[in-house]
């Protein structure tokens, strides 16, 4: 890559090696001072150019077996602990892409990737040193231990010095981490006990919002057999309705065939000649008589069997209503009791809130099916009322139709008998013969 004033990259003050050399040194000022290895990585970034003018490959191993390939290579002059060799490269890694960690056991030292233009280590070096910086003259290596296995009286008060040190501070923080492991233990156990009352509270609220939901059933299921209760009623009344209007088509047509026979009974009387087809037409109209005395007898089965099934569902309904007050009653104070409970509760109020706004939720829906202004407790009693006056307005109506056709309540006839003796009184044009009638 040509520099600004036209020379190579690799020529500049002795090349690429010293720019590996000076990215060292950059290196070593980079270092977190204070953390344990920082003085080995030290020694490692020293030596890390003569691994460079000697080509040597990476290596990729622990951390062990990292520093044992470095003593054999004499880029150190021997191996530091166990504890020291990873925290020595976790420094380095932490400044620079030299030192990559694969795993929590599993180190790369990329001494090869210097030549590699295109490499993370490259560009990193490219970033770091200017050529400025490569003219610099390199400051004395004081961390650099001298080569061989003798080691001068210097170093070696230096290194007794720094393992005191290190022996107190071991100790220090001994005792500090006993500290924090009493501290530790007690705020476990003060987090137990505080666990164990959160679990007693989630218990009693869960039991309270279980009896809640039980009772929010109960109150479902009676809402449900009160609307069963008016749908069967609606039908009932339906079915009547159209009893009714059958009964008054079959009286009309009554009317019709009497006004026949009239005429034809006048037609007789005009006209013997003409008798055998007044015959013919009398038998038409016996016929057609016959027919509706059977349509009339039809409906009558259906009006008493309508009847029946009126007073069944009015005392099905009177049985529902007090079933239904007295469970609502007995609903509402326990509701009450349940309600007291969780106000002496302030760690419950979340559950009393979604509670509220359930219940607000089923009474508006209440006062939207019901088409109420308002929500009130009375509501289900004044449409129990409401149908039972609908039943009673029904009742009233079959009674109507019994005064119609002149029967008295002591005529204990089935209805189609009284349509039929009324059609024969009417055929005949003779009053009928049941002294019950009035």
């Amino acid at each position: 890559m040509p520099m600004d004033d036209g020379r190579e990259e690799g020529q500049v003050r002795g090349g690429a090696g010293a720019k590996v050399q000076a990215y060292c040194r950059a290196l070593v000022a980079d270092l977190p001072r204070g953390r344990l290895g920082c003085a080995i990585a030290e020694e490692l970034l020293a030596g890390v150019p003569m691994a460079h003018r000697r080509r040597l490959p990476d290596v990729v191993g622990s951390a062990p077996s990292i520093f044992r390939a470095l003593v054999a290579w004499g880029i150190l002059p021997s191996s530091p602990s166990a504890r020291v060799m990873s925290a020595a490269l976790e420094c380095v890694a932490t400044v620079s892409p030299l030192v990559e960690r694969r795993s929590p056991r599993l180190w790369v030292l990329r001494l090869s990737h210097f030549a590699d233009d295109r490499s993370p280590l490259a560009q990193a070096v490219r970033r770091r040193i200017p050529n400025d910086l490569i003219e610099m003259e390199p400051a004395p290596d004081r961390a650099a231990r001298p080569a061989g296995r003798r080691a001068s009286r210097d170093e070696r008060d230096r290194l007794a010095v720094e393992l005191a040190a290190s022996k107190r501070e071991i100790e220090r923080q001994q005792a500090a981490l006993e500290e924090v492991r009493g501290a530790l233990t007690a705020a476990e156990q003060a987090a137990t006990v505080l666990q164990q009352q959160i679990d007693a509270a989630v218990r009693r609220e869960a039991l309270a919002s279980e009896q809640s939901t039980k009772k929010s059933e109960q109150l479902v299921v009676e809402r449900r057999r009160v609307e069963a209760a008016e749908r069967r009623s609606a039908e009932l009344e339906r079915q009547g309705s159209d009893a009714l209007k059958k009964i008054a088509a079959s009286e009309e047509r009554a009317d019709a065939l009497e006004e026949e026979l009239h005429e034809q009974r006048m037609i007789v009387f005009a006209s013997e000649a003409t008798e055998s087809e007044l015959m013919g037409g009398l038998a038409r109209a016996e016929e057609m008589v016959a027919s509706a005395t059977e349509e009339a007898r039809a409906a009558t089965t259906r009006a008493a069997e309508l009847e029946r099934k009126l007073e069944v569902v009015t005392t099905a309904a009177a049985e529902a209503k007090t079933q239904s007050q007295s469970e609502l009653a007995a609903l509402r104070k326990e509701l009450v009791e349940l309600r007291k409970v969780e106000y002496r509760q302030a760690e419950r109020i979340k559950t009393l809130e979604l509670l509220s706004s359930k219940e607000s939720w089923e009474r508006a829906t209440i006062v939207k099916a019901l088409g109420m202004s308002t929500y009130d407790d009375r509501v289900m009693i004044d449409v129990f009322n409401e149908r039972m006056s609908a039943l009673d307005s029904a009742l009233g109506e079959l009674r109507a139709l019994r005064k119609i056709l002149r029967v008295g309540p002591q005529d204990q006839r089935p209805l189609q008998e009284i349509l039929e003796a009324e059609l024969r009184s009417r055929a005949t044009g003779q009053p009928p013969s049941d002294p019950q009638r009035r």
